[in-house]
C-alpha cells in the first residue's frame, strides 16, 4: 500500500507566519528584548539599569550609574548587533542612554 505524500507545515512555522501577518511579531520581540536585557548586557549593567522601553526602532535605557553610563554608550553598537541577532531581524536602530 502507498502512502500519499502530503505537503506538511510546522506549527512553529504556522504560528510565526500568523504573527507577522498580523503585525504581532514585533511586539512580541520587543517584549523579549526588554525581558532579556541581562542576557544581553551582563548583571553589572542590568543592575545599574532603572527603565528599559523600545519605541520606533529606539530603544531608551535608563542607567543610574555615570559610570556604567559612560561604559554603555562606548559599546552600544555592539549590543544593537546583539538585539538584532538575538531578535532575528532589526528591530534596534541605535540605543538612547539617560
Amino acid at each position: 500500500m502507498r502512502y500519499k505524500k502530503h505537503d506538511t507545515t510546522h506549527i512553529k512555522d504556522v504560528i510565526k507566519a500568523y504573527l507577522k501577518q498580523n503585525n504581532v511579531e514585533e511586539g512580541l520581540e520587543k517584549h523579549r528584548v526588554i525581558k532579556e536585557w541581562e542576557t544581553i548586557v551582563g548583571e553589572r549593567i542590568n543592575s545599574a539599569t532603572t527603565k528599559i522601553a523600545i519605541e520606533k526602532n529606539l530603544l531608551f535605557v535608563s542607567i543610574k550609574s555615570p559610570i556604567i553610563r559612560n561604559e554603555l554608550k562606548m559599546i552600544k553598537s555592539a549590543i544593537v548587533e546583539r538585539i538584532n541577532k538575538k531578535a532575528g531581524f532589526k528591530i534596534v536602530n541605535d540605543i538612547i542612554i539617560r
